[in-house]
């Protein structure tokens, strides 16, 4: 059976390059997802939310920054281009990722970056970094109060589970998550 590694990077941040744009270390994470790339064996990067910080970078209306309340999809395209002027060396490693068939990149959304949802953006996100099929905008961000959860529901049926302090907590959400999933295909 083939190794394959699975590596989990959150809260990168990447915005347009202006004062509100916190990220500066492109050259090492560059540096990072080119060597990950290049291992022998298949690597499953996840981008785990707030990968691009949409909610601080700029629109530019009639040449004037704004920071609009609520998003677009022609706001978060014109966002996700600024953010790629910004910080193209790190599009440029991931494409370079990405090339190798044997790697899969998943982007989830977080609360910076929920323009991810359109499909549009996460179009334009593939063109950016060469258009593969290995990369992944994965089903839904679902989180529980109480018990407290938070679910990465795949498109694929599998799921990721945090925030729960030990087995009694994750079987408790589990059965919580399983109870609201039924309601709602029961309502629709």
């Amino acid at each position: 059976m083939m190794q394959k590694e699975i590596i989990v990077i959150g809260d990168v941040e990447l915005g347009s390059g202006n004062l509100t744009d916190d990220f500066i270390s492109d050259r090492a994470l560059s540096t990072l997802l080119v060597s990950l790339g290049q291992k022998s064996h298949p690597v499953d990067l996840v981008m785990n939310g707030d990968t691009f910080d949409f909610l601080k970078c700029p629109f530019y209306k009639d040449g004037k920054a704004t920071y609009p309340r609520h998003i677009t999809k022609e706001i978060s395209l014109m966002k996700l281009q600024n953010i790629y002027r910004a910080h193209e060396r790190v599009f440029k490693a991931w494409k370079e990722f990405v090339s190798h068939p044997k790697n899969n990149l998943y982007f989830t959304v977080g609360n910076h970056d929920h323009e991810l949802v359109y499909p549009e953006v996460q179009e334009d996100i593939k063109v950016l970094l060469g258009g593969t099929e290995n990369i992944h905008f994965p089903g839904l961000v679902y989180k529980l109060i109480e018990p407290n959860a938070t679910f990465l529901l795949f498109s694929n049926g599998k799921l990721v589970c945090t925030g729960t302090k030990n087995k009694q907590q994750l079987e408790d959400s589990m059965s919580q998550l399983l109870k609201n999933v039924k309601t709602a295909l029961k309502n629709y």
